[in-house]
């Protein structure tokens, strides 16, 4: 009688499960699909093609230049391979994903959704490094002919890097939104127009930005704009893979912390980019419109957190803390605790703009109430999406129906307010309450001043009365669930 034994994983592929075996296995697809060897073999004969162009041209065209244009045509054919090939394969592997049940199929192993987003995003940048190394021998050859620095090189090469995983994760969040073919096909759609017009500016702007970073080694800002410039890849980038791991997460698992912690996080980002980053003398000019923009781009988690159903699923509810359950509340799902949570992020932006800036240099820069205004309508509109959402039945597709409400109306307000004040019924040409409809007007134009922005906060909080039971509901649900969690465990 013979037995077999079961012999232990090699060092690869040990290797591999660590690392990630989502990333294993889409590179072993992605080398294997007829497409990868089709480009990497037009990218050599480019690459030959132009080699042998550049090497027979005069050295002396256009006055020692020769170099700079050499590498300038490196960015024209790397810009579409990191910005539309290699994206749209991660898409469609995204896309395969989520028709294919992989959602149902995670409950079943220990990857988790994270894991998969990140391996499809770490496979796409490992195919874009096999691409740029095909094109070395090209980056050698614009370097000994002179016309564009080592530096400039490198450079252009680490935001190439960062291109493409924005790029990237971004395919991958448009893959996973939708199950139905429809969805599925309009958001294929719209990533490829986008994806196809970012990849044609670059390639228009390749000569002039190669000349720009060469401008910007010597330059004595040449940090703080690399460093700003990487941040918001990072944080683009990072927004994307919460979207795709949300979407391939469990019905009722906790979707929203995430989104929660990473508003908080961009807001302490911005505040540490504006201490440490920025000049004394610009630095609370750079406060001030870095929350206001950051009002704008945050808004719809702010304005969804409102609009989610009032409850905890038993599921959540197992994952509260045993202790500062408060604390917590901010972050858990729940639409009275996710107008909390409005009010805190709109506090935190306000103080960004105003009180971190005072702080460090003792000024307030004026621009400050366009920012105040901004977060301002958290309150406002998420007050209006908390008292639609209280109205309307449970379920989460009424959540988006109070979402989507709640943005009509903000838009036929401003209609209305606009009509209004063009045929001069109410206001003339100058400010009135009509414009506090209008966040447009209010936050980009200014409005009557820091008037516009006092009216602004006083509806903001007459609509934050109606949600003070919400709120204080799901507090009270947080609570009990951490104290559950602490009597079952003692």
């Amino acid at each position: 009688m013979s037995s077999t034994t079961e012999q232990p994983p090699g060092f690869f592929e040990r290797l591999s499960d660590r690392l990630s075996p989502i990333l294993v296995r889409e590179l072993q697809q992605a080398v294997a699909a007829r497409s990868f060897a089709v480009t990497l073999g037009v990218a050599s004969l480019a690459v030959m093609m132009m080699a042998a162009a550049f090497t027979w041209s005069d050295p002396t065209w256009r006055t020692g230049e020769l170099g700079r244009d050499a590498f300038a045509m490196c960015v024209v054919c790397l810009a579409p391979i990191a910005v539309v090939v290699v994206p749209l394969q991660s898409l469609t592997g995204m896309r395969q994903e989520v028709v294919g049940g992989t959602a149902e199929q995670l409950l079943l192993t220990r990857i988790r959704p994270s894991r998969v987003a990140l391996g499809k995003v770490a496979a796409g940048t490992t195919q874009f490094a096999v691409y740029l190394g095909v094109f070395a021998p090209l980056f050698g050859l614009a370097y000994l002919l002179r016309g564009v620095s080592f530096g400039s090189i490198l450079l252009i090469l680490f935001f190439g890097f960062w291109t493409n995983i924005a790029a990237t994760s971004f395919a991958v969040a448009m893959g996973s939104l939708g199950k139905r073919r429809n969805q599925q096909q309009a958001a294929q759609a719209f990533a490829s127009i986008v994806l196809f017009s970012s990849t044609t500016m670059l390639m228009a702007a390749s000569t002039e930005m190669v000349r720009e970073f060469d401008r910007l080694i010597p330059d004595p800002d040449f940090w703080p704009i690399v460093i700003s410039i990487t941040l918001v890849f990072l944080t683009v980038s990072w927004l994307f893979i919460m979207v795709a791991t949300s979407v391939l997460s469990h019905p009722y698992e906790n979707r929203s912390t995430s989104f929660r912690v990473f508003a908080v996080g961009v807001l302490a980002l911005g505040g540490l980019w504006v201490v440490f980053v920025m000049d004394a003398g610009t630095r609370s000019e750079a406060a001030a419109i870095l929350s206001g923009i950051l009002a704008l781009l945050l808004a719809p988690i702010w304005l969804w957190a409102p609009c989610e159903e009032e409850g905890m699923s038993p599921r959540v509810r197992s994952y509260v803390p045993r202790r500062a359950a408060i604390l917590a509340a901010l972050f858990l799902p729940g639409g009275g605790r996710g107008y909390l949570f409005a009010l805190v992020l709109a506090a935190l932006g306000i103080a960004l703009a105003t009180v971190l800036p005072w702080i460090a240099d003792g000024s307030v820069d004026s621009d400050a109430r366009h920012a105040m205004a901004a977060w301002l309508y958290a309150p406002f509109a998420g007050g209006i999406a908390r008292v639609l959402r209280g109205r309307l039945p449970e379920g989460k597709r009424w959540s988006v129906v109070a979402f989507t409400t709640t943005v009509i109306v903000f838009f036929l307000m401003s209609l209305i307010g606009e009509v209004l004040v063009i045929f001069r019924i109410w206001g003339g040409t100058g400010w009135s309450p009509v414009h506090v409809f209008n966040p447009f007007w209010t936050v980009v134009d200014g409005g009557a001043g820091y008037h516009a922005v006092s009216v602004v906060g006083v509806i903001g909080g007459l609509m934050a009365v109606p949600a003070v039971p919400s709120v204080y509901r799901g507090l009270g649900e947080a609570v009990v669930a951490s104290r559950t969690r602490r009597s079952r465990a003692g």
